[in-house]
């Protein structure tokens, strides 16, 4: 049931406590760490094992650490950067399939919508209708259908509904999986104007329900174009290997 506790190692104790000072605000987004030989000194540690204790901050991408005569280590903002490099990692070696990312956008998404009904200010919902002027300008446009840019379009209206639900957490996920999924959309989602304005008319579903704060109604009209786009790719993936698998 239970294993031998281990001593913390001194450069867990470092990593620990400048981590600390980053969460805490004493040390900013942008600004340098002590030069290595103040830290040396100050946590009276090896220079190895403070650069051991700076690799593990690196890695968990809470600073940069920067060569060079002005270089250094520098604290990073919080952006999704680093998930976004990992959830590429994961769909690049098939570790989440289209099924799986369906399934959790269904579920993730749906209470999104559900939530921004709730919140949603006459100033989100304009942004939103805007957003939909700009899908309808593109389905329109004579004589060549963009498509890359409406798919641009549709990116920033689910975004925007994530950040008019107002849950930093679910903004900064939503981003990371649409920073990526295009890697789906371009293998399998048809490129076609039927296609795209059926995706379209599941927007506009979305908004409308999203203006008249109905919470209910957002999430199904959300799950329903998450599923709609995955019917779409599911049947494209037929069509190019019918022994596809249904993930």
């Amino acid at each position: 049931m239970f294993q031998k506790a281990r001593p913390i190692r001194t450069f867990e104790i470092v990593s620990e406590q400048i981590q600390q000072a980053i969460f805490s605000g004493k040390l900013k987004p942008g600004e340098k760490l002590p030069a290595e030989r103040e830290l040396v000194k100050e946590f009276d540690i090896s220079r190895r094992t403070l650069r051991e204790a700076l690799r593990v901050l690196e890695l968990k991408g809470l600073i940069e650490i920067k060569t060079g005569l002005k270089g250094g280590a520098v604290v990073r903002d919080l952006n999704t950067e680093q998930m976004s490099d990992s959830l590429a990692t994961l769909i690049r070696y098939e570790k989440a399939s289209l099924f799986h990312l369906t399934e959790f956008r269904m579920d993730l998404e749906g209470t999104v919508a559900g939530r921004a009904a709730e919140k949603a200010t006459e100033q989100d919902v304009q942004g939103l209708k805007d957003l939909l002027a700009e899908a309808e300008d593109l389905l329109t446009a004579r004589p060549h259908f963009n498509w890359k840019t409406f798919m641009d379009v549709d990116r920033r209206t689910h975004q925007s509904v994530a950040t008019i639900a107002g849950n930093p957490i679910h903004e900064f996920v939503l981003h990371s999986i649409h920073e990526n999924i295009h890697r789906y959309y371009e293998n399998f989602l048809p490129s076609d104007k039927g296609v795209s304005q059926q995706n379209y008319e599941d927007l506009i579903s979305l908004v409308k329900a999203i203006e008249r704060k109905r919470a209910e109604q957002a999430e199904k009209a959300a799950r329903k174009h998450i599923e709609n786009g995955w019917k779409f790719m599911q049947q494209r993936r037929i069509e190019i290997d019918p022994r596809g698998a249904v993930e």
